[in-house]
């Protein structure tokens, strides 16, 4: 929503809450004894019963009217506070840069044979996480079985070698370079 837009709800509520204003003074005048009048005993005057009902239901409507004009905008202002409540529950570690390591975006396109997107969501977990094995396992498959693309994939095991060989536990490592024995044996990649 644009400021101007904004602007322009909060000018008709707080119109809208001055007209309750009003009706609630004028409801106030006609029920309320004068207090100028010091001691004595007067009656408030007698009005008209539909006159009352209609400052009644006048500032009723227009109260409902100024609140329903600026809720949006106290929602989001009271919410702030629980929304980062449950967002510091939920992920602790999450402060708006970095997001927390999935694989089911990855899994899911896999299983879609969405390849191009399933490639995309790993070089998304190297470039936030960059030690990480089975990110570079499922690109590299990608990138030989599926775009035929040798010469990229090459690039990608000399960065995980360099990356991961001594960071990564021997078994992690182990099976990286097995997948790459087998996909350069398959495919001829030299």
């Amino acid at each position: 929503m644009s400021l101007h837009q904004r602007l322009f709800r909060w000018v008709l509520a707080l119109g809208a809450a001055w007209l309750a204003w009003q009706s609630a003074e004028r409801l106030g005048a006609e029920f309320l004894p004068d207090p100028d009048a010091a001691g004595e005993e007067t009656a408030p005057p007698p009005g008209s019963p539909f006159g009352t009902l209609f400052h009644v239901a006048r500032f009723v409507v227009l109260l409902l009217v100024a609140a329903v004009l600026v809720a949006p905008d106290v929602i989001a202002l009271l919410s702030a506070p629980v929304r980062a409540l449950v967002d510091a529950i939920y992920f602790p570690r999450h402060h708006g840069g970095k997001p927390p390591l999935s694989y089911q975006l990855a899994d899911f396109y896999g299983k879609e044979e969405r390849h191009t997107d399933a490639l995309e969501a790993y070089e998304e977990i190297l470039r936030h996480y960059p030690d990480e094995p089975r990110a570079y396992r499922g690109a590299l498959e990608l990138l030989v079985t599926v775009f035929g693309e040798k010469d990229r994939a090459r690039r990608l095991y000399q960065k995980a070698r360099r990356r991961l060989r001594h960071r990564v536990p021997p078994a992690e490592w182990a099976e990286l370079e097995a997948l790459w024995t087998r996909l350069r044996n398959e495919h001829g990649i030299r």
